[in-house]
């Protein structure tokens, strides 16, 4: 078969997760998807996601920012990208190839961080399944709201008994006080979640919006978002100002055992439309 020039095959296994991997993120590191993919270390490993990612780019279905963050690559998902994944059933509705805006570069960081939060809880073996925000999103669309609020992401972790599902709120700059008690008025009517996790950059903010959002669900725990990235389940949450902090583990009865790890790794992204 003869394809026109510029254009490539893709290949239905490997590429289309990476595309759903990079829309669902909208920012990301090539190292961090291919963490994400299930790629290992090898050098050999490496160069060939290498070979796979810019292929993609160089045909226009993925974009590369034009500089590097931390000497590192970022990529996002182009219109080329969307349409390739509309037409294979794998639509979003709230990020489409016909919106006249499909990123805002200004939450780059944003996006990289919270990535780096979900492969945190990757490696400790607790996380089953992970929903990005351009998921939760869509979810609310379509159903009218199934979630309090449109979360950065809903992660279901592993318990010793069970499995738990906790919305995951990143932030990274301090907000307005008004926006706080909205915000705590919006969570305080979730009914469909176990929990919050509530990640804060900088743990010399963390005291100041746990003030803020305490109590606001009878499970939102606070965390500084250096400390887990660094700590991992180990790293201690608050549930407000006046109890000792705990890790998760003590908090939720997690289960770390790391046999968990590939499946959410390799997993296919499952919200398809």
């Amino acid at each position: 078969m003869r394809y026109r020039s510029g254009s490539i095959a893709i290949n239905e296994s490997l590429d289309l997760p990476l595309l759903c991997h990079v829309r669902n993120s909208r920012y990301i590191f090539q190292r961090q998807l291919r963490a994400l993919l299930g790629y290992g270390d090898a050098d050999l490993e490496r160069k060939r996601f290498a070979w796979r990612i810019d292929r993609l780019a160089r045909a226009g279905y993925l974009a590369l920012f034009d500089q590097r963050i931390f000497g590192e690559k970022v990529y996002s998902i182009t219109r080329k990208g969307l349409q390739y994944l509309e037409a294979r059933g794998y639509q979003l509705i709230s990020i489409t190839s016909g919106m006249e805006t499909i990123l805002d570069p200004l939450k780059m960081m944003h996006s990289l961080e919270l990535t780096a939060i979900r492969l945190t809880m990757q490696r400790s073996g607790a996380l089953h399944s992970w929903k990005s925000d351009v998921e939760v999103s869509s979810d609310n669309m379509e159903t009218g709201d199934e979630y309090a609020k449109d979360y950065d992401a809903i992660a279901t972790l592993r318990s010793t008994d069970r499995l738990l599902r906790f919305g995951i709120e990143y932030e990274r700059t301090t907000k307005a006080a008004v926006r706080y008690r909205e915000l705590h008025s919006l969570l305080a009517g979730e009914r469909r979640l176990d929990g919050i996790l509530y990640f804060v950059r900088g743990s010399d903010r963390l005291f100041t919006v746990a003030g803020h959002l305490a109590g606001a669900h009878p499970e939102i725990l606070f965390c500084a978002a250096d400390s887990f990235e660094l700590r991992g389940l180990n790293s201690l949450f608050i549930k407000n100002l006046e109890q000792p902090a705990a890790t998760l583990i003590e908090s939720l009865g997690l289960t770390t055992a790391n046999h968990g790890t590939t499946q959410e790794r390799l997993a296919f992204p499952t919200h398809t439309r």
